[in-house]
């Protein structure tokens, strides 16, 4: 593939039909017959939309900030302390239904 095409897509930021442009290029001459035109340009706009999504997807999951559990220990942990507070928040709700039924 041209290294200028290429650089041109990414300019465009169409790096999903970049990333496939190059893919289909590699698998060219392995092709027993060409790919018609109506099929190249599915390919690429399913790839872009795809790239599209995952992009959005990451970025929404960066936004959102959730904890990041480097070790299996820290996760450990973590989960343990949400089941002791959700045992003693269950518990004590229960205790006051209880007392404020008699």
């Amino acid at each position: 593939m041209s290294i200028d095409l290429h650089t041109q897509l990414k300019n465009l930021r169409l790096y999903g039909i970049a990333d496939t442009w190059a893919e289909i290029q590699a698998e060219a001459p392995q092709r027993q017959q060409a790919l018609s035109p109506e099929l190249l340009l599915s390919q690429l706009v399913n790839a872009e939309v795809t790239d599209r999504y995952a992009r959005s997807l990451r970025y929404q999951l960066k936004v959102a900030k959730f904890p990041i559990h480097r070790d299996l220990t820290a996760l450990m942990g973590c989960l343990q302390a949400m089941i002791v507070n959700s045992d003693q928040t269950s518990s004590s709700a229960s205790v006051r239904v209880i007392g404020s039924a008699f």
